[in-house]
């Protein structure tokens, strides 16, 4: 069974190997996604913290830790998604208005 897992890590290197420059290119023409990965980033970072904290019978400020709820967990990144697509959209119907207005306005005389 550790062979699996040997050969998983190193598959999924490879792979991360290959697709980073189109990933890089990617998150450089898109930056809200570059956003909003760190933000997952950040949310499972606490979710181990606090699972971490749990396990170890940690407190804090007199509190004990509870593990973040896997529910909260899911919940967070695809609320955010469907954010950054309406956001977007909404984006792209002012970007296209605003066009629409610059070139239906007559030329300025001088």
């Amino acid at each position: 069974m550790v062979w699996v897992i040997a050969l998983a890590t190193v598959a999924s290197g490879v792979v991360r190997v290959a697709t980073a420059e189109q990933v890089a290119c990617f998150l450089e023409g898109s930056r809200m996604y570059e956003v909003l990965g760190l933000f997952v980033l950040l949310l499972v970072g606490i979710m181990l913290m606090s699972d971490g904290g749990h396990l170890a019978h940690l407190a804090l400020f007199g509190y004990e830790i509870d593990p973040m709820n896997k529910a909260t967990f899911y919940f967070v990144p695809v609320i955010l998604v469907l954010l950054d697509l309406v956001q977007g959209r909404h984006q792209r119907k002012v970007m296209a208005e605003a066009a629409a207005k610059s070139t239906s306005r007559p030329a300025a005389t001088q």
